[in-house]
């Protein structure tokens, strides 16, 4: 995929100060409703400073392991994290030196390979570096640690399953937002012959992948910690029905189609792809996107996905604070699952799925 760096109006001095004041004030009293309004709200959590001290609220995070890098032991993961590592930190932060961006290296690989440690039951996924890469970037490593401990546990726990289920069934979720809100453009992506699998690395990274500005990666994991953890689903339609007119213009075959969504537009405006992703969050809540039926080709698929109606909110996920065990695989890349997405038999897998949300309950 091409990255981007979205544009946009610029801030509102009076107003960016005047939620700064909000977003202290709510920060003080530990106020976690006003902190999810004001994050899906324009400028979100507005700088670093504040949402190294928000994200952890938001997540709940109680627990604290200042020493976790002791915990690091090896695990059938340890290379691909390795290798992922050794090729981060190029995009952001900018302006740094060699010997800057190796500490920051090792600090992410120590944030990965203890969590992996700990959590045998947890799969590692090409991508996962880039994610942790921004937590520990707007906070610290400390801080990114135990915010990924409650995220691993909830928001991206479907993505660290030993198996392709949990990816490829949030994928099957994006095109029904779009037949919802856009009838016209949802028929002509299915007569292109795409697949919503275009969209997995804004999904598996919430966008860290595509974006090339910390600050609009940030903005995005404001939206994403403070809601459901569908909200890239929402997230992701919202990106492909804010280019309906280049879609539409274009050659309807998969190649166009293809290479045109993948293509992050250099004239994007982020509070614009918010502003729709958190309306189609509320228009079409996930409760009703899971029981939705549309037509073929994805309509069977789709009834698969019913299974994720025991999703719970997830702050209730949060509380239950289980312990879940995994079964033997392989971690799995974004490329792979492409590559898979229109052959795999998916049944057995979402099945299991459906237990694992049963345990939530």
């Amino acid at each position: 995929m091409t990255r981007r760096r979205v544009v946009g109006r610029q801030p509102n001095t009076k107003r960016l100060r005047a939620k700064q004041v909000d977003i202290e004030a709510a920060l003080a009293i530990s106020d976690v409703g006003a902190l999810r309004r004001l994050a899906l709200s324009e400028y979100g959590l507005v700088s670093s400073e504040l949402r190294a001290r928000a994200w952890p609220m938001l997540l709940n995070v109680r627990d604290h392991m200042p020493n976790y890098a002791a915990q690091i032991a090896q695990h059938r993961d340890i290379g691909q994290v390795a290798l992922d590592i050794s090729r981060s930190f190029w995009r952001f932060p900018t302006g740094i030196n060699t010997k800057q961006r190796e500490a920051l290296r090792k600090d992410c690989s120590d944030v990965l390979n203890a969590l992996l440690s700990l959590h045998p039951e947890l799969y590692y996924y090409q991508g996962l570096h880039e994610f942790a890469a921004v937590l520990m970037l707007e906070s610290t490593p400390a801080d990114a640690f135990d915010m990924m401990l409650i995220l691993a546990q909830c928001h991206i726990r479907d993505f660290m399953e030993s198996s392709l289920a949990g990816a490829l069934a949030y994928l099957e979720l994006i095109f029904p937002i779009v037949h919802n809100f856009d009838p016209e453009l949802h028929a002509f992506l299915l007569k292109s012959g795409v697949h919503p699998h275009v969209c997995i690395s804004w999904v598996l990274t919430w966008f860290s992948h595509d974006l090339d500005s910390l600050s609009d990666v940030a903005r995005v994991f404001d939206v994403c910690l403070s809601n459901h953890p569908l909200m890239c689903v929402y997230l992701s339609a919202a990106m492909i029905c804010m280019r309906r007119d280049h879609v539409l213009a274009a050659k309807c075959e998969y190649s166009a189609v293809h290479k045109l969504l993948a293509t992050i537009p250099t004239n994007l405006h982020l509070e614009e792809l918010i502003s729709m992703g958190v309306r189609f969050r509320e228009e079409f809540p996930p409760q009703q996107l899971l029981k939705v039926n549309i037509p073929n080709p994805h309509k069977q698929q789709l009834s698969l996905c019913k299974s994720f109606g025991l999703y719970r909110g997830f702050v209730e996920a949060l509380g239950a604070r289980e312990r879940w065990n995994g079964q033997p695989g392989k971690s799995t890349s974004w490329q792979e699952t492409a590559m898979l997405i229109t052959g795999l038999a998916i049944s057995t897998s979402l099945w299991a799925l459906s237990m694992f949300y049963d345990r939530l309950g």
